[in-house]
């Protein structure tokens, strides 16, 4: 509705006849209008050092087909954190994406400050129980005994053309550890905090 924040998480090729992704995120920015936000994972934590440099601009998003037409229009800002990027895109996307923070899901983090201000979460052709980045957060938080903290340095090239040095931080799972996002995800769907809608 109109004046909603919204962190959109998606799976676009589960939705059938709704193809077309730029008519996705224009139903969603003519429903919240300009007083809202919109915000979606631009992660791509394999392609970035491969590439040795992450570009905002050019670096591809491996979180789907979604997120990298939302890069494509006019006006999206994209985060600098080079394995874990957001883009947003409205008046007050400069409150959401910082341009830069030492690890992916800590408190400094965009993806921490949807939590802080409110954003309602998106799953448009996917579940909890698939993962969400919030989880990651509440992890990261609690400091939860089987992920660690891993450094990721590498280069991004900032707006004026410039390349500069980062290390980045994630607090990587141990590889032996299995998550099981399936409770988490019980709970918040037995919840009212939840409401779920069906394309037909």
């Amino acid at each position: 509705q109109k004046g909603d924040r919204l962190f959109i998480h998606s799976s676009v090729v589960t939705l059938g006849r709704f193809s077309k992704v730029d008519d996705i995120i224009g139903a969603f920015l003519e429903a919240i209008d300009y007083e809202g936000i919109i915000v979606m994972p631009t992660y791509s934590c394999s392609i970035w050092p491969k590439a040795r440099v992450f570009d905002p601009i050019k670096t591809k998003a491996e979180t789907g087909n979604l997120p990298n037409e939302f890069l494509k229009l006019k006006g999206v800002r994209r985060s600098i954190q080079g394995n874990h990027s957001i883009a947003a895109l409205g008046d007050q996307k400069d409150r959401i994406v910082h341009d830069w923070v030492s690890s992916s899901f800590s408190k400094e983090s965009s993806i921490f400050k949807t939590i802080d201000q409110g954003f309602k979460n998106v799953m448009i052709g996917t579940k909890y129980s698939n993962g969400c980045s919030i989880f990651h957060c509440i992890e990261e938080e609690l400091q939860v005994p089987y992920r660690y903290y891993k450094s990721f340095p590498g280069i991004v090239r900032l707006q004026d053309g410039s390349e500069r040095e980062f290390d980045f931080k994630m607090f990587v799972r141990d590889l032996n550890y299995k998550c099981d996002f399936q409770q988490c995800a019980s709970l918040i769907d037995n919840s009212n905090y939840v409401k779920e809608a069906t394309y037909n």
